[in-house]
């Protein structure tokens, strides 16, 4: 994607990708931005990353998690997240521009779920938040600090898979964890919080952030529509927060269909 967008736009450059262990990403962090004018960030540091960082953007100071990462002249490194603005621009794609979502179901608790849960709290109609996590530590500080950085009037429950459901039928259930990733089905209880929803006075809507690298829909994706639930996985999410984050690193805005094509011909050619 950011190959094509540098070919777009006429920039000299190239995107590498680079694995740094948990325990070397400070030290590898350190050298990177000696030679780099930009980063992504993904799992597992979107948290860890943001106490090496000289700012952060208002987005990323709120939700507490990096994923874009711009290196200034000076050697300031800038920490923003475009998975809350990608995750909305995607979600209107998929549910149409007047969206209503009283009650909205959130898998999960790491950086992807931060951006998830910022971005819904900025929704007109949104009035509850539901969060579903193994981890009820990192649940409760990701609450914690939502209500730290907004004053949204939204309320904010804490669930652990399995719990009985005794909250609104879900208008939207997004998935911010890497069920399905390996081709696993969807667990019972994840089911279970797909057929409550089906209670509510309007389709509901699965967003699935594991997305496909080829045309199979992801595990959750299927039983989702099979369900009769509207269901999209997080491919168009990628190329939307892809988009915003070359626009944060060079001050150029690339087309969508730029990033898409970028894509697709790299999952054509297997590159």
């Amino acid at each position: 994607m950011h190959r094509a967008a540098l070919s777009f736009c006429q920039l000299s450059g190239v995107y590498d990708l680079l694995d740094v262990p948990p325990e070397q990403l400070s030290a590898v962090f350190s050298k990177l931005k000696q030679t780099y004018r930009g980063l992504n960030v993904t799992i597992p540091h979107k948290q860890t990353i943001v106490r090496y960082l000289d700012e952060l953007t208002p987005e990323a100071r709120m939700i507490q998690a990096v994923n874009t990462i711009r290196i200034e002249q000076s050697g300031r490194a800038i920490g923003h997240n475009t998975d809350a603005g990608g995750f909305l621009r995607a979600l209107k794609k998929a549910g149409g521009d007047n969206l209503k979502l009283p009650s909205v179901c959130l898998i999960g608790s790491g950086g992807a779920a931060r951006a998830a849960l910022w971005a819904v709290s900025k929704l007109a109609t949104t009035q509850q938040i539901i969060i579903y996590a193994r981890t009820q530590r990192e649940a409760r500080m990701m609450r914690d600090d939502f209500f730290k950085s907004t004053a949204a009037p939204v309320q904010v429950l804490l669930r652990s898979p399995g719990e009985a459901l005794n909250t609104n039928a879900p208008a939207l259930i997004i998935n911010c964890t890497p069920i399905g990733l390996g081709g696993e089905a969807p667990p019972d209880w994840l089911i279970s919080i797909m057929n409550n929803s089906r209670r509510g006075q309007h389709t509901p809507i699965f967003f699935d952030m594991v997305y496909s690298r080829s045309t199979e829909q992801t595990p959750l994706v299927k039983t989702a529509a099979q369900l009769g639930l509207v269901a999209c996985d997080g491919l168009q999410m990628l190329i939307e927060q892809a988009a915003l984050a070359f626009e944060f690193w060079t001050g150029k805005a690339v087309p969508v269909d730029v990033m898409a094509s970028g894509l697709a011909q790299a999952t054509t050619s297997g590159t």
